[in-house]
């Protein structure tokens, strides 16, 4: 038998039994935490120690009823204090009377402390018993699960030699097609064929590329003019910038005999903003003539990126033209090769010729063999007549051994089918017993919840005990100094009585 256990605490158990085999389990409960159990060791002293001070406590609600009043009460002359009633008491018994409340409280009792279950009482034969029963059933599948192995094994090492038969097979095929294709390899005439088509290809490239450098020979005259008209351009603009420079120094010089004279007249303001006038506009034909001078910049740049890369080009395209030129003579070398090959053929089949027509001779001699031949072939043909008796027999007895094998498949196939209908009864089973497992784990885990709130509705009342002892307490109290308070009261009254009667 097999177990499988998930990866936590809480996982179901998987069973794998027989489908005739009685099945029993026996669900343990959880241990619980040193929390839990501390919390209930507490709660157990505290109901001990409850029990031994004050026993068990009821406290009952009643009416205020004129008849109860009238029999608790006493009357009391006018203008006296109230003196309650004394209380019924007994053995192991106390009992208080409130205004609207009453409380009771007895003794400890004996049987009550020693009435809690232990958990070191509980008998774990049954769960020896039901470990027993489980390991025994873990045997029997373990069996079972071990020939259905040996079963599957043997399937699949048959199915993996028909798998190595086949692939041999293929293998000698494939081996024979290669061979044979090793016989026809390239033909050089084609591929000569498609080097002369690449060549016409690569000269209509390189005409096309005479072509390139003839118009890149006219742009290059272009570049030429325009580069005296960028020299012309780069003149003015030197001579705009001369000019500028001018004018900055004479308003420079302007503005520093005006600072020394530490006045302005209106003909100084004039001839300042003349000279101003004049080195803006200076300022502006420099500008405009830099910006054509940039243009003019970039425009050649790119005029001789683009020269570089056609004469780049170009080289790459003869160095292609060379590799080629080489390979087509290699190429026409190996042609020549091949139609010496095909002439020394040519003459091999003549020769070979010459040689049927000699045999042609040596075929009168055959024929004077023939009767030899026909008489040894009627020998053989009775061996072979023999031999195919041979060969029924053979035959018969390989169907016999079919027959036998056969009936082994029938018996494996049994087999299969048996270990698939004990496989389908073994998950039933687990199912089943996955199931129950659930259920009583839910179970469980519903128990344990109503117990903790069983022990937090009991850690409230014990709280509540403790708040009603407390309050007992404190009534106690106030019952005696109100019956120290009465007792004086009464002797004052009994004195002021006495002294009245006295009197």
């Amino acid at each position: 038998m097999t177990i499988e256990r998930g990866l936590g605490s809480t996982s179901p158990i998987h069973v794998h039994v027989d489908e005739v085999t009685p099945v029993h389990v026996h669900v343990k409960k959880p241990k619980k935490s040193s929390t839990a159990k501390a919390v209930e060791e507490r709660l157990t002293r505290s109901r001990l120690r409850s029990a031994q001070s004050f026993g068990n406590g009821n406290l009952r609600s009643t009416a205020r009823r004129s008849t109860a009043t009238a029999q608790s009460r006493s009357k009391s002359p006018a203008g006296g204090p109230w003196v309650p009633a004394p209380g019924k008491t007994s053995r192991n018994q106390v009992s208080w009377q409130g205004p609207s409340h009453r409380l009771e409280i007895s003794g400890p009792q004996d049987d009550m402390i020693h009435s809690t279950l232990r958990r070191s009482e509980l008998s774990t034969d049954e769960e020896d018993r039901v470990q027993g029963h489980m390991r025994g059933y873990e045997k029997k599948i373990d069996s079972l699960m071990t020939e259905v192995g040996t079963l599957k094994n043997e399937v699949d090492l048959q199915r993996t030699l028909r798998d190595i038969e086949r692939k041999d097979e293929a293998l000698h095929d494939t081996r024979a097609a290669l061979e044979d294709q090793e016989h026809e390899i390239i033909d050089y005439r084609r591929e000569l064929e498609a080097t002369d088509g690449e060549n016409r290809v690569l000269r209509h490239s390189l005409s096309r590329l005479k072509d390139e450098v003839s118009a890149s020979k006219g742009t290059a005259s272009a570049l030429a003019s325009d580069r005296d008209q960028l020299m012309k351009v780069l003149v003015e603009a030197e001579m705009d910038g001369q000019a500028a420079s001018k004018q900055v120094s004479a308003l420079r010089d302007s503005v520093r005999r005006l600072r020394e004279e530490k006045r302005m007249s209106s003909t100084d303001t004039a001839m300042l903003a003349k000279q101003k006038e004049l080195l803006m506009a200076r300022l502006e034909d420099f500008e405009n003539t830099n910006r054509t001078l940039r243009r003019l910049l970039r425009e050649q740049h790119k005029q001789e990126a683009s020269g570089l890369r056609l004469v780049e080009q170009r080289d790459v395209l003869l160095k292609k033209l060379a590799e080629t030129e080489d390979d087509n003579q290699r190429l026409r070398i190996d042609v020549i090769e091949r139609d010496r090959l095909l002439n020394e053929v040519r003459l091999q089949a003549t020769a070979q010729r010459d040689e049927n027509l000699a045999l042609s001779g040596v075929q009168s001699s055959l024929e004077q063999t023939r009767g030899h031949l026909q008489k040894q072939l009627r020998t053989k043909e009775a061996d072979c007549n023999r031999m195919a008796v041979q060969i029924r027999g053979l035959e018969s007895q390989l169907a016999q051994e079919k027959i036998e094998v056969d009936h082994l498949q029938e018996l494996l196939e049994a087999a299969k089918e048996k270990a698939e209908r004990d496989k389908d009864a073994l998950k039933k089973a687990t199912r089943v017993q996955k199931q129950r497992a659930a259920r009583s784990q839910d179970a469980v885990e519903q128990m344990n919840t109503q117990l903790l709130e069983r022990e937090t509705i009991l850690a409230q009342l014990e709280d509540d005990l403790h708040v009603n002892r407390a309050r007992t307490e404190k009534v106690a109290k106030e019952k005696s100094q109100v019956l120290a308070e009465n007792s004086a009261l009464k002797n004052s009254y009994v004195t002021t009585i006495s002294d009245d009667i006295l009197l």
